[in-house]
């Protein structure tokens, strides 16, 4: 029967969507593909799988993207593997390899979604993902948007981020969810991973709630941005890339 459609909140999905989901192979996207086929179950919509291959793994990717394509196959799911060239990218736009990597993700993810005329884009994204990124965020030097972390938009959806890995990979596991391992994760000179694998592990030694608690704090962070959006007039706000800048006339008496 029906089991994993409470993964995807009903304001998510509307009849008729048609929707792009990122799957990687990892235990979060398939847990994410399972609650999109059991909610298309309850709900009409349409969904087509978007395998991005980095080939930074060498073979590990190809086997991986054989994984999902395979799977998709054998469910009559519509699938794209896209082949991206993340070193390439990395040596001409002077990005970190993981910059590159998230960048061509997305331009693959806009191009097919342009192509197949999908109106929203779901990932795998979780509660960890979260904590790192706010983390990363803090350590660079972010004001309050950079402290919130990742948001949904109207068209970017992460049913997962209330759900930590562990959760994730005990859903999966219950549900008796096939995935691959995605080493990658397993590698310390990306900044994120040495988040993830070095300080946050140390961290929950001392702070069990510590993943849990500064996720808490980011959407703490995006109330108070909100309210305070909400209280000006939006014509002195000038939002830049990765900030907002107030004009000074706010702050004058009025």
């Amino acid at each position: 029967g029906v089991m994993l459609e409470f993964l995807i909140e009903d304001n998510m999905i509307s009849k008729d969507d048609r929707v792009a989901v990122g799957v990687s192979g990892g235990a979060d996207s398939m847990l994410l593909l399972w609650g999109l086929i059991d909610k298309q179950k309850q709900i009409p919509f349409y969904f087509e799988v978007i395998n991005i291959n980095d080939h930074i793994r060498g073979s590990a990717s190809d086997a991986d993207s054989k994984f999902v394509a395979d799977f998709c196959k054998k469910r009559k799911i519509d699938c794209k593997v896209i082949d991206v060239d993340v070193k390439k990218l990395k040596n001409d736009e002077k990005y970190t390899l993981e910059e590159s990597a998230r960048v061509a993700r997305f331009d693959a993810f806009k191009s097919v979604m342009k192509q197949d005329k999908l109106n929203k884009l779901f990932l795998a994204h979780h509660k960890n993902d979260q904590a790192e990124t706010i983390l990363m965020h803090i350590f660079r030097g972010s004001g309050l948007s950079g402290a919130v972390g990742i948001k949904n938009t109207d068209t970017i959806f992460r049913p997962l981020l209330n759900l930590s890995k562990d959760e994730i990979l005990s859903l999966a596991k219950e549900h008796g969810i096939e995935f691959v391992q995605d080493e990658s994760n397993a590698d310390n000179d990306y900044s994120r991973n040495y988040i993830r694998n070095v300080i946050l592990p140390q961290i929950e030694n001392v702070y069990p709630k510590a993943v849990e608690n500064i996720a808490l704090f980011g959407k703490r962070c995006e109330e108070i941005q909100y309210y305070i959006l909400s209280l000006v007039d939006e014509n002195l706000i000038n939002s830049q890339k990765s900030e907002v800048v107030f004009n000074e006339k706010i702050f004058e008496l009025k």
